[in-house]
């Protein structure tokens, strides 16, 4: 694989992945907190120039521009360039610079795989990746729900389709020992289906809070659905923690990275 975009890099824990799978990785992050850790710990990386940090806010329209970008008190994959919906006094204004995904495109070329984690902003990104017809050769992205992955899978790119329940993530992401949701094709461990089980599935599940991965190439070993892989079994943390305040988040964060260690 040539080319990875990380949009929404956060604090670059998919990075040691991505950079092992390809020849060149872009990592977008707006937030200057998290551009530093980034830097830090991929030094190396950076300067050999294998990967590139783009520390800007992703937009489709602003180029270069300074932009309005809410940073979460408490957790920092909440950061977001649109407006939050509930909870507001847990964010902080702060301004960036703006950069346009034609920008990234005409800078490091078309990746192969686009991970897509922007809090608010994933509809428009992919909805600009589809009208411009930029969607690559593998996509992944958190659940828009079923009228968007209808339209999806409606345009013909992909042929194989996936499903990662959050609840299960740890373990269905687990080849790559990773906490986070990186790995992408024959590493995600539930099983590739079609477009008509992947549909099926989905409205099947209990609960939206999933990634949706697509690729154009056939993956599919056995196309059924084996329900083990998407059983809501949340932890006692897990349900305690969705259940508080944003404030206290970080307490349990904590908390949740203790016992895992």
């Amino acid at each position: 694989m040539n080319l990875i975009f990380d949009l929404g890099a956060n604090e670059g824990g998919n990075l040691k992945y991505y950079l092992s799978k390809a020849s060149k990785v872009v990592a977008v992050e707006a937030n200057p907190k998290l551009c530093n850790i980034i830097k830090s710990n991929f030094k190396d990386e950076i300067d050999s120039g294998k990967l590139i940090l783009v520390e800007n806010c992703l937009t489709i329209n602003y180029e270069n521009k300074p932009v309005t970008f809410y940073t979460n008190k408490y957790e920092t994959g909440l950061g977001r360039f649109t407006i939050p919906d509930n909870n507001l006094m847990d964010y902080e204004e702060i301004i960036v610079k703006s950069i346009s995904y034609k920008s990234l495109i005409d800078q490091f070329g078309h990746p192969d795989f686009v991970k897509i984690d922007l809090e608010g902003y994933d509809k428009i990104i992919l909805n600009y990746l589809i009208e411009k017809e930029l969607l690559p050769k593998y996509l992944q992205f958190e659940n828009q729900g079923l009228d968007y992955l209808k339209k999806i899978i409606s345009l013909g790119i992909y042929k194989s389709f996936n499903i990662v329940s959050f609840y299960n993530f740890s373990k269905i992401y687990n080849a790559t020992k990773l906490r986070t949701a990186g790995p992408f094709g024959l590493d995600v461990k539930s099983p590739w289906i079609s477009k008509s089980k992947i549909l099926k599935l989905y409205q099947s599940l209990p609960h939206s809070w999933i990634d949706i991965h697509l690729s154009n190439e056939n993956l599919i070993y056995k196309d059924e659905i084996d329900f083990k892989f998407y059983k809501y079994r949340p932890s006692v943390l897990t349900l305690i923690k969705r259940s508080i305040p944003s404030k206290f988040k970080s307490n349990i964060k904590a908390l949740i990275n203790y016992r895992n260690n």
